[in-house]
């Protein structure tokens, strides 16, 4: 039974990356990232939204699914850590990455994030928020 819904999980999954990238419109990517969400949030694979949040093709999306992620880390993420680190350069997603960044590297973020608050080429909004 256990091995049926494993199964049935990685299928779920693989749709839903399926949907996800080939959306054209930010309804059924919302809704994709939404479902997704609910799995990030029981530890299962995060893979997808950071992938997404990196290459996807609707901007508003890519920060909903950075923004999923960064909700929904709460321990050290190697990963995650290094998606996130990305998105500190990226003008889309830099804002929920901070909090994704500080949430999967804890006090080793600091120093990350202080050249961001002190930088002022970068939005007061993103350096209010490192």
């Amino acid at each position: 039974m256990a091995a049926q819904w494993g199964q049935s999980m990685t299928k779920n999954l693989d749709n839903l990356k399926a949907l996800l990238f080939s959306a054209k419109d930010g309804g059924a990517a919302c809704d994709a990232i939404n479902e997704l969400g609910k799995y990030v949030k029981k530890g299962s694979e995060a893979a997808i939204l950071a992938e997404y949040a990196s290459k996807g093709s609707i901007n508003h999306m890519r920060e909903h699914a950075c923004a999923c992620l960064a909700e929904a880390v709460c321990e050290t993420d190697v990963y995650l850590a290094t998606s996130f680190r990305k998105g500190l350069s990226d003008p889309d997603l830099r804002y929920w990455s901070i909090l994704g960044y500080l949430n999967s590297v804890g006090k080793r973020a600091y120093k990350e994030l202080t050249k961001i608050a002190k930088d002022k080429s970068i939005p007061l909004s993103d350096r209010a928020h490192a």
